[in-house]
């Protein structure tokens, strides 16, 4: 059926382990598991990545290239995104990494679906003008100087000057 089930309280937490016990459901990631018993956890993982950041990481909001995108930019044979949140933490999913980076995440934000949020436009292209540090990231951390301006003429195309 490829559902995610989370555990939301102490006894939902008991009854998901139970059924993975009796080999019923596969662990994803702590308090998270699929009923889905073929299909790899990477799929999984990359079919339903905005549902589990918004449940791994409450209250975080998408950044970076991910708020542009809004999907994982490939990177190490799966994907990478960027969230910004009160803490700093990579949380490593098969087939996709969460980079949780300390930051405002109240200010300048816009809901994407109910329980994730990203930045609004503004924010975003100043996140995008960023100069990355780790060399790991750069070129997938932000979409550089030559996407905030592509992402600006679209803009004036679409909506004139004054936007």
């Amino acid at each position: 059926m490829n559902l995610l089930r989370f555990a939301k309280d102490a006894d939902q937490a008991k009854q998901l382990s139970r059924l993975y016990r009796q080999k019923k459901i596969r662990r994803v990631y702590r308090g998270v598991y699929t009923d889905d018993l073929q299909t790899p956890i990477a799929r999984i993982v990359q079919r339903h990545w905005m549902s589990l950041v918004s449940h791994i990481v409450p209250n975080g909001i998408l950044s970076f290239r991910t708020a542009v995108d809004l999907k994982p930019a490939p990177f190490g044979g799966g994907g990478i995104v960027f969230v910004t949140s009160s803490y700093v933490k990579t949380i490593t999913l098969p087939g996709l990494i969460i980079k949780v980076l300390k930051g405002n995440r109240d200010a300048y934000i816009e809901q994407v679906l109910p329980g994730i949020a990203r930045s609004n436009r503004a924010r975003m292209l100043l996140e995008n003008l960023m100069t990355v540090r780790g060399r790991q990231y750069k070129d997938i951390k932000t979409v550089g100087v030559e996407g905030v301006e592509t992402i600006l003429a679209k803009e004036l195309r679409l909506r004139n000057e004054d936007a």
